[in-house]
């Protein structure tokens, strides 16, 4: 019932803003009537972890995905992409990811609603990450959501505002509770502004506020190995020792300074107001470097990270960077064709942990993949 009456107080002035809303021409361009596109993604992966412990982990990832797009009617789209995940050689231990390592893949099933040009409203299955890029708050998952985004132009700037309400799944898509707990649920609202500074750069800024309720038993144990501080009363009745609500900013600025070369810096913040200071923050800078070629492009990236213990749910965050409770830097490398969007890259991480745990350790984390976009 909670849910409903937040997500009421959140929607319903905006239905009326629906019907009214008069702006000038933005991003949400109005969608034409067409036939279904399909397109396909293969990615193929090798991961190393190991750390301070000794342990060890080797794995091979191969993916597999369709995209799918279908024009309903006029301004009414239907959006879907998922395919099967596959992995082998995996190590069942505190510190790597305990999901299922063979499942079906659901990245996104949607149906998009554009009422007027300022507008777009999302319902269904929707991809946390892409639709954020918030790695310190949400590394993955895809939840049942609703999505309202209100956007706007004025000159070389593009503002606009946007709400979600969710409810949080683990990758098997369950809510992880159990006999009578309540469905965990998600609120994020965000400002946004995208301002054009010449032909070649641009600088963006988005602040948000997030609130997670009623957070299950079983997502709050499985979160406790991975650093964040969890009570127990007893079987399956693990809790967090702090809700999680606060403030996320990202902020980052993009130059294309030659026609070679281009780079870009990223910053995030998260801030968990519920908990302790000292415990409560996320930051990650990172750069960027872009070189582009007739037929290719190359990305060189360098990144540092920190995650304090209880800054976000360890449970939804991404295995490359450790979860929670770690500081460290990261390299990276990718390189695409822009003909056949083949690509093939690495990435490798150091995390060390900030506070001492029994469950984790000082950790390396190497990928190497390779894959096509759009086949």
């Amino acid at each position: 019932m909670q849910f409903f009456k937040q997500f009421i107080a959140l929607v319903v002035p905006f239905l009326s803003l629906c019907v009214n809303a008069q702006g000038s021409p933005s991003t949400l361009v109005e969608v034409q009537k067409s036939e279904p596109v399909v397109k396909f993604d293969y990615r193929a992966k090798g991961k190393f972890y190991s750390n301070a412990n000794g342990s060890t982990s080797e794995g091979v990832i191969i993916q597999w995905s369709a995209d799918y797009q279908k024009t309903l009617m006029q301004n009414l789209r239907l959006s879907f992409n998922g395919g099967v995940y596959f992995e082998s050689d995996r190590t069942q231990d505190f510190f790597v990811d305990s999901d299922s390592g063979n499942r079906l893949n659901l990245n996104h099933a949607m149906i998009e609603w554009t009422p007027n040009n300022n507008i777009l409203l999302q319902a269904g299955a929707l991809d946390q990450n892409s639709t954020f890029e918030r790695d310190l708050l949400l590394g993955s998952g895809t939840f049942p959501a609703a999505l309202q985004t209100f956007d706007f132009n004025y000159k070389n700037l593009n503002y606009g505002l946007t709400l979600e309400q969710a409810i949080p799944t683990s990758r098997t898509y369950s809510t992880k509770a159990v006999e009578s707990e309540p469905t965990p649920t998600l609120f994020f609202e965000e400002l946004f502004l995208d301002y054009k500074i010449s032909k070649y750069s641009n600088f963006k800024l988005n602040l948000g506020y997030f609130a997670f309720y009623d957070l299950p038993s079983q997502v709050a144990e499985d979160s406790s190995v991975h650093g964040n501080l969890v009570g127990r009363l007893g079987p399956n009745d693990s809790y967090f020792i702090y809700p999680f609500q606060g403030w996320s900013v990202t902020s980052s600025y993009n130059n294309r300074f030659m026609k070679e070369f281009g780079f870009s810096i990223k910053y995030e913040f998260v801030s968990n107001v519920k908990a302790p200071v000292n415990v409560a923050q996320a930051n990650a800078l990172s750069f960027n470097l872009d070189q582009y070629r007739a037929f290719s492009q190359t990305t060189y990236e360098v990144l540092f990270f920190e995650q304090e213990q209880h800054a976000a749910p360890s449970y939804y965050l991404d295995d490359l960077f450790g979860y929670s409770n770690r500081f460290g830097w990261g390299l990276g490398a990718k390189h695409k064709f822009n003909k056949s969007d083949f690509y093939i890259g690495f990435e490798w991480v150091e995390s060390q942990i900030i506070e001492i745990t029994p469950e984790q350790a000082d950790q390396r984390t190497i990928q190497i993949y390779l894959g096509v976009d759009n086949a």
